[in-house]
């Protein structure tokens, strides 16, 4: 949340300094003739200052007021009255503060200037070493790329506005392009498996867990055999879970949880061995497997070598029992949210209860609607037993990440449109500053499509060129990103795809808003003649 306020903080900033510098720059002769008639640099500073102050009392106001509605239109039941109220503060002194920090350095254009600077004052800064004069032939095109360096801080700040809002769009892409919601929901079935039956967790709650409801588990070997009886189910694999604490901890939440080792599962785990081996599958062992590449593993300061002590109070829902192990092993599993892992037989020695959590049922003829059918007829008269398909994980999480798709999609947009106002705005401030100076132009000579090649080089060279950088940085960004994202646990469905749809569709954005700035400028060129134009100052 912090990050998103911070990239919006600093969209808002580039548009409101951008629209202020404009803004201020075409007035400076105007407060040259305030200077002229008395007016002191310090109430000329005070005067643009108190123009920022007075919009945003204005303003601010007014979007505090839309987006409290628009919080509450999209959660009526959740809409709490006394934090919204101080999310509304914050936000309204967060922008304020943004304004007033944007406007700082356009009034201190405006105050710096003398009277008779001002008087002549141009937001065009020649450079200050010497060049040689050469004689160039002067095209729409060179006129066009002339204009753009006539004043560097304008163009560049534009300029960043559209690539901030570019990179951010790709990056997001690459993400959301890179994120496959087949391989997230085949996680939770990582044999093969089309169907699982496993402990309600939807009855999990502060005061219930797991091993409450594995008080005479319902999942016996007489539902694992009549499973294992319906036509079209070839195999079942056994999720086994025991609560744990950690003693040797200063958390207050030290809870963790021991999960299973399949005799098919060694040759994986031996893979990612780092340190020691696997514990035997007898089941009087006391040696535990450690994955210290977890979350828990890091979150709890755990720092465990082969021949460690573990300390543990383990739940079998009716008592607590304490157990030492010793560490047998470590692995590095960033993809495996489990922190310890115990044999099969080590497990039902361990606690009386049977410490079943799931069945992964396995069908060679993938998903059948016969076959889901006569699972829930099997588990339809106990109420701690749930059913899950692969078919239903996967389009659970497609439907997820298309939900969080437009959410963000709708953010950068929102971001988008800052630079677009940027742009549009630079645009429009530089023909209506310089339309004494194209009607000059003209006068001599300059035609009207030659005008209009000029004016779209320049706007080309913005539009195109934040396209084509936005492009380049945001793919390396976002390969950066999706890299990361990948290596970090249980993150391992996120692989870089380069988001060419969604650059295609930036592409013709871009094209759009050019065209369509070039359209307004060219409706707004025709309503003067070059005589009007010539006689404005």
């Amino acid at each position: 949340v912090i990050a998103v306020t911070l990239v919006v903080v600093a969209a808002c900033s580039l548009v409101i300094y951008n629209i202020f510098y404009i803004s201020i720059i075409q007035k400076v002769k105007e407060y040259g003739q305030l200077r002229t008639i008395g007016a002191t640099g310090r109430q000329i500073r005070r005067m643009v200052l108190r123009e920022g102050r007075i919009l945003s009392m204005q303003y601010i106001p007014i979007g505090l007021l839309m987006g409290s509605l628009v919080s509450y239109i999209i959660r009526p039941s959740v809409w709490l009255k006394t934090p919204s109220l101080i999310l509304v503060l914050c936000a309204g002194l967060a922008t304020f503060i943004t304004v007033m920090l944007s406007v700082r350095k356009p009034a201190k254009i405006a105050a710096s200037a003398s009277p008779i600077e001002a008087v002549t004052y141009t937001s065009y800064r020649p450079a200050r070493k010497r060049t040689k004069r050469t004689s160039k032939k002067l095209t729409p095109v060179s006129l066009g790329m002339m204009n753009l360096t006539r004043n560097k801080k304008k163009t560049v700040i534009t300029f960043m506005s559209l690539v901030l809002s570019g990179v951010l769009l790709i990056v997001v892409a690459s993400l959301l392009t890179s994120v496959d919601p087949v391989a997230r929901a085949k996680q939770s079935f990582p044999y093969g498996g089309e169907y699982q039956i496993e402990l309600n967790r939807d009855l999990l709650s502060p005061t219930t867990k797991y091993s409450d409801l594995q008080i005479n588990n319902p999942l016996s070997n007489q539902l694992k055999e009549k499973i294992l009886s319906i036509e079209g189910v070839d195999a079942l694999e056994t999720h086994k879970y025991i609560e744990n604490e950690i003693t040797a901890t200063d958390m207050d939440d030290n809870a963790a949880y021991i999960e299973n080792i399949r005799e098919q599962d060694r040759g994986e785990f031996n893979s990612d061995l780092v340190e020691g081996a696997l514990p035997d599958s007898t089941s009087g062992s006391s040696l535990i497997l450690i994955n210290r590449a977890t979350s828990t593993y890091e979150y709890l300061g755990l720092h465990y070598k082969r021949g460690d002590k573990v300390n543990m109070i383990l739940s079998d829902g009716k008592t607590r029992i304490q157990k030492n192990f010793i560490v047998a092993g470590m692995i590095d599993n960033k993809n495996n949210s489990t922190t310890f892992f115990l044999p099969d037989a080590a497990m039902d020695h361990l606690i009386a209860a049977n410490c079943n959590l799931s069945y992964e049922i396995i069908s060679k003829q993938g998903y059948s609607a016969g076959i889901e059918s006569e699972l829930r007829d099997l588990i339809a008269s106990e109420e701690r037993l749930d059913i899950v398909t692969l078919k239903d994980n996967i389009s659970s999480f497609r439907s997820a990440f298309h939900t969080i798709s437009i959410a963000v999609y709708a953010f950068v947009t929102v971001i988008a449109c800052f630079g677009v106002v940027n742009l549009a705005n630079t645009i429009m401030t530089n023909v209506i500053s310089r339309k004494n100076e194209i009607g000059m132009m003209q006068a001599i000579g300059l035609s009207k499509k030659q005008l209009r090649k000029m004016l779209n080089t320049e706007h080309a060279y913005l539009t195109f060129g934040g396209f084509a950088i936005s492009v380049f940085l945001g793919s390396i960004l976002g390969y950066v990103l999706c890299q990361a994202v990948e290596d970090t646990a249980g993150f391992s469905f996120v692989v870089y795809r380069f988001p060419a749809g969604i650059i295609a569709l930036y592409f013709l954005m871009a094209a759009a808003v050019q065209f369509t700035l070039t359209q307004l400028i060219g409706q707004f060129m025709t309503k003067q003649t070059v005589i009007e134009r010539l006689r404005e100052t």
